[in-house]
């Protein structure tokens, strides 16, 4: 099964650890004016809206390393959390920057490991409509293979 595949199916996304009770369906497609907003106080309230305030909750716990790890710089430890896939960087690089664990990408950009971090498929997507007709063709190619 292929990462985006994976991350349509709502077992995949529940046992990698996402809390998405509230959730009817997957994928989570949103419009386009997501691209355009540029304050994290409306990215978070858009996530809510889509019934993802639990998720946000458990991102919010951040574990603290000790030993040698935090001598070397790497002592938190974040969660993965929502990849939002967008076509165009109107403003919202800026608001989901501040967020924990919300990632963005740009839909030219995207590969595997964005969407299998640790390489275990599964993780919650927001695709914004257009994102869909900018995905690389290696990406298209591989969704018709695994589709077939």
């Amino acid at each position: 099964m292929s990462a985006i595949s994976a991350s349509m199916n709502r077992e995949f996304v529940i046992n990698r650890g996402h809390r998405i009770d509230n959730l009817l369906n997957l994928p989570l497609i949103v419009i386009d004016d997501i691209e355009s907003m540029n304050r994290t106080k409306d990215i978070r309230l858009t996530l809510i809206n889509l019934g993802l305030s639990n998720e946000l909750e458990r991102l919010s716990d951040v574990r603290l390393r000790s030993g040698k790890s935090r001598l070397r710089g790497r002592s938190r430890k974040i969660k993965k959390g929502p990849l939002i896939v967008c076509s165009n960087d109107l403003g919202i690089g800026d608001a989901c920057e501040n967020l924990l664990g919300v990632d963005l990408v740009n839909a030219k950009n995207l590969n595997v490991s964005d969407l299998a971090p640790g390489t275990e498929a599964g993780r919650l997507v927001v695709w914004t409509k257009s994102s869909f007709s900018n995905l690389s063709s290696n990406i298209l190619k591989a969704v018709e293979i695994n589709a077939s």
